[in-house]
């Protein structure tokens, strides 16, 4: 428990200080790359490298895709959550919307089928979801209402969903 409870922490000082003292991508990244750095070997850095992979997509690089420099930087980072078998497949297909284009098609087919797999496999071994084998359109119901328990894991199977159908 002290392991998981110093991954949080450390994680979380990491994005509250890309946060609070970022205020263009490239600093952002500058920031997360010093984060990572400096991050315990281990479980720790592999859980800093997913909460600053996060952050830039969702924070810095999918608000900036006209700027030069973050197509290829959104595919660095798209792959770091994919590598580490992250679930957050909502970062990833919002990323693979806006960059998506300019990534090669295999490049786009890698991080899309391997994001949803992460999320699907996270979800085989996690909580059971009592709404997950309701027809996609009731879950997406539940989900835009608010009326279920399991709102996270829809969201992110949806966008798995998306993301397979995306890969082509």
């Amino acid at each position: 428990m002290e392991v998981l409870q110093e991954r949080v922490n450390v994680a979380v000082d990491a994005m509250y200080d890309v946060s609070n003292n970022a205020t263009t991508w490239q600093e952002a990244h500058a920031l997360a790359q010093e984060h990572i750095r400096n991050a315990e070997p281990g479980v720790i850095r592999a859980t800093v490298e997913q909460s600053m992979a996060k952050l830039m997509l969702v924070g810095y690089l999918n608000p900036n895709t006209r700027e030069s420099g973050t197509t290829d930087l959104a595919l660095a980072y798209s792959q770091v959550l994919v590598d580490r078998g992250s679930p957050e497949a909502e970062a990833v297909l919002e990323t693979v919307k806006a960059f998506g284009s300019g990534w090669s098609p295999a490049d786009l087919q890698e991080v899309a089928l391997g994001a949803a797999a992460a999320v699907e496999a996270h979800v085989a071994g996690g909580t059971p979801c009592k709404d997950c084998d309701l027809p996609a359109e009731v879950r997406r119901t539940l989900v835009e209402t608010g009326k279920t328990d399991d709102i996270i894991t829809l969201r992110r199977l949806d966008a798995a969903r998306e993301l397979r159908a995306l890969a082509g």
